[in-house]
């Protein structure tokens, strides 16, 4: 086994450690320590690969937003977003990477609110995921669709709605207050209605949720 290999296996170790711990005790309880001591690790393996926590922090979410259009059907990628059916698979799948990514999403900004710089890096790191939301919006313009708006802001604003609907539904004690059950899909449907809408206007869903 190389040496690369084995730091490649040290990193998402810490990676993957660190993703327990902040389940358990949340963004500002973690320490590193209680990370290398979830993966079996010496405490100073843990400089090796992050500057700090915040370091740390931004590769899972670089991690899990790499791996969000991959999880998307080819042929619901290949609609476009400004189909249902498009739409919706971006949607869904945002979806359930937020949840089962669920405890760095919070931590990202429980950290950006706690810190201006940290919000300033995730900000920059974010914006290759806006860029590449902002090119599907560009497709859709080129069918016709949201005629003179920036497609970088209209993705952002797309982005923003997701990622806080998101933040607020894992919270428990905020969803009772604001949302009658805990139903998935009809989360799913009524988001991407919204989104979908913001890009065509009035629609008819299709029944079949294929177009």
């Amino acid at each position: 086994m190389t040496r690369g290999r084995k730091g490649e296996q040290t990193e998402a170790a810490l990676m993957d450690a660190a993703r327990q711990v902040l389940r358990r005790k949340g963004y500002f309880n973690a320490t590193i320590a209680d990370i290398t001591k979830e993966a079996g690790k010496a405490n100073g393996s843990f400089h090796n690969y992050f500057a700090n926590k915040d370091e740390l922090l931004l590769a899972l979410t670089a991690d899990g937003a790499a791996r969000l259009c991959a999880r998307v059907d080819p042929a619901e990628h290949a609609a476009g977003i400004h189909t249902w059916a498009g739409m919706r698979a971006h949607v869904r799948e945002f979806w359930r990477m937020f949840h089962e990514n669920q405890a760095e999403c919070v931590a990202v900004f429980q950290a950006a609110m706690a810190s201006d710089d940290f919000a300033r890096r995730w900000r920059g790191s974010h914006s290759a995921n806006i860029e590449q939301l902002a090119d599907h919006l560009r497709e859709s313009q080129a069918h016709g669709y949201l005629p003179g708006l920036d497609p970088r802001f209209a993705a952002a604003a797309m982005s923003s709605m997701l990622e806080h609907f998101c933040l607020t539904w894992c919270n428990p004690v905020w969803r009772s207050l604001n949302m009658q059950d805990d139903d998935a899909e009809q989360a799913i449907d009524t988001l991407t209605a919204m989104a979908l809408g913001g890009i065509r206007g009035p629609y008819d869903r299709p029944e079949s949720g294929v177009v």
